[in-house]
């Protein structure tokens, strides 16, 4: 039996569709693959599976995503009809608003898709979105990692967690919490548009004005531009990215 507890999580759930239908495993090779075959079946726009364990848990780039078993959130969750333009971004300013309701540590938002909590600020979240080709392109599913519990992070891994800043939260409380600022985010991407919600997460990006590389390309970080892609003032001046792999550039 899974320790996530359904009724107190369902007892707090603000969100109108997301959440609502649930289902919460002990174990999963993956919650990204159990979510898929709830959507090729014909799961309903935000349903959500939850499991205190992976075995199997992907992020992005076909990265391993590890996570002690009844310690943290591992979930994904049905998408209908929303696309994938901007949404990495927005469920990034979801997750940031939701860690600073539980902590006084300040949420940033790593391009693309990870937010990182503290200062130094360190990994405490990450996002997947994956669309398949199910006859209906604006169907997706998302996944993310949410580090709540306390940990023993292996050597060369820049992670923290809720408790250790400080919150007492369990699971259920910052699950429910986010889905109502994930909710909130998906609608402003729909309502406003791609550009509203960019200018929000630029003002949480991490490492601006830092020197950093991605993908071969080292630069200051600018910000981004209003479709979401990375600015960097390069040696040969502006660049913009669409994807890759931000990192910091060593220091002389």
């Amino acid at each position: 039996m899974s320790s996530f507890d359904a009724s107190r999580f369902r007892q707090q759930l603000a969100a109108e569709a997301l959440g609502r239908d649930l289902a919460v495993h002990q174990q999963l090779p993956s919650t990204m693959d159990a979510a898929h075959d709830a959507l090729a079946r014909g799961a309903p726009h935000g349903h959500l599976v939850i499991a205190d364990a992976q075995t199997q848990g992907r992020g992005r780039r076909g990265r391993r995503w590890c996570a002690a078993p009844g310690r943290h959130l591992t979930f994904s969750v049905v998408l209908r009809d929303v696309g994938v333009e901007g949404l990495t971004l927005a469920a990034g300013l979801a997750v940031a608003r939701t860690l600073e309701r539980f902590v006084r540590a300040p949420a940033k938002i790593k391009w693309p898709n990870d937010v990182w909590l503290g200062t130094p600020a360190r990994k405490a979240a990450g996002i997947l979105v994956e669309a398949r080709s199910t006859g209906r392109p604006r169907d997706v599913v998302m996944g993310l990692g949410v580090n709540v519990g306390y940990e023993r992070w292996p050597e060369g891994i820049e992670a923290t967690s809720l408790h250790e800043h400080g919150a007492t939260a369990r699971r259920e409380d910052v699950l429910a919490a986010l889905l109502g600022e994930l909710e909130e985010s998906l609608g402003a991407l729909r309502e406003d548009g791609v550009p509203a919600v960019v200018r929000q997460v630029d003002q949480r990006l991490l490492w601006r004005g830092a020197v950093v590389s991605c993908d071969g390309v080292t630069g200051r970080l600018v910000g981004l531009d209003p479709s979401g892609a990375l600015v960097l003032t390069a040696r040969d001046g502006p660049r913009r990215l669409r994807a890759g792999i931000l990192r910091l550039a060593p220091s002389d």
